[in-house]
């Protein structure tokens, strides 16, 4: 059996792929909102449609966290860590209207933060 090696991006899109779908929510459709920004300007970046191949190839049987307010707010932080902001902000809302606490856990994950890095 082949040994498929995840980065850190692949891992985390894995994690969020899997929890969409525990929670019957379309992570790719999720992705396409956060993004749809750059539609114009990145009509391949934006789309979710890289998603739902890379789901299909990786194995069924790969272990993601189990689905607990621990592991949502890691997935939140991992967001953060591979520069996916605006898909993390579109979680949180996502993950906070079905009663998940997704309390920023990083100090540097912070609004306040964020308002700084990007200033």
């Amino acid at each position: 059996m082949e040994t498929l090696l995840l980065d850190k991006d692949d891992q985390t899109h894995l994690t969020g792929l899997r929890f969409c779908r525990q929670l019957g929510l379309d992570y790719a459709v999720l992705y396409e909102q956060a993004y749809a920004h750059l539609k114009d300007e990145d009509p391949e970046g934006s789309s979710g449609d890289w998603l739902r191949e890379f789901e299909t190839e990786v194995p069924a049987d790969t272990v993601v966290p189990a689905l607990t307010n621990e592991s949502v707010r890691a997935f939140l932080d991992d967001l953060t860590d591979i520069n996916n902001h605006s898909l993390r902000e579109v979680m949180e809302r996502e993950f906070a209207r079905l009663g998940y606490a997704v309390e920023v856990t990083k100090p540097e994950h912070t609004e306040a933060a964020r308002r700084a890095f990007f200033a």
